[in-house]
């Protein structure tokens, strides 16, 4: 709950900085996959905007050691007979690094997708904290256009891999 919440209040506070297109090599078969596979397996938790229903990778599953943290979230609502409808889509992923003081570095980027899979907001964040959770520097960083459909691009053939999904 604590990473989500920090999530959905950064999407809140935030400014965009650049937005893209699909990847070249983008598969729409393997994102259908995908974003079924997010619905069927992902963890619920509303909030103001929508439903979501997120999956989240570690590696190292070891989190007090550097690692990576990837979510991926259907936003959306339930019709008043429980079908789940698909809004958007919202992309993390996250380096944590532990620096000499013990605190963590945190290289944060944020996609906020179309249900078809473009990128409409992209954010790039430097966070500091320390273990129990206090943030200490917070900064947005300049992302181009091109940067971000790199990143993206990488993160998605990382999904890609890890279908099917069972994560969390």
């Amino acid at each position: 709950m604590g990473r989500k919440f920090f999530v959905v209040l950064a999407l809140s506070l935030f400014s965009v900085f650049a937005s893209a297109a699909l990847p070249v090599d983008f598969n729409e078969q393997k994102w259908n996959e995908l974003v079924e596979q997010v619905q069927l397996n992902g963890r619920s938790s509303a909030y103001p905007n929508g439903v979501y229903l997120s999956v989240g990778h570690v590696s190292p599953s070891d989190e007090t050691q550097d690692h990576q943290a990837d979510y991926l979230s259907t936003v959306g609502f339930f019709d008043d007979q429980s079908n789940y409808h698909v809004d958007h889509l919202e992309a993390v992923s996250e380096t944590w690094t532990l620096d000499a003081e013990k605190n963590w570095h945190i290289d944060q980027w944020i996609f906020v997708l179309s249900a078809s899979g473009d990128i409409t907001k992209t954010m790039r964040r430097e966070i500091v904290r320390t273990q129990t959770g206090i943030v200490l520097k917070l900064d947005s960083l300049p992302a181009t256009a091109e940067e971000s459909a790199a990143h993206w691009g990488k993160l998605l053939q990382e999904w890609f891999a890890r279908l099917p999904l069972s994560l969390w």
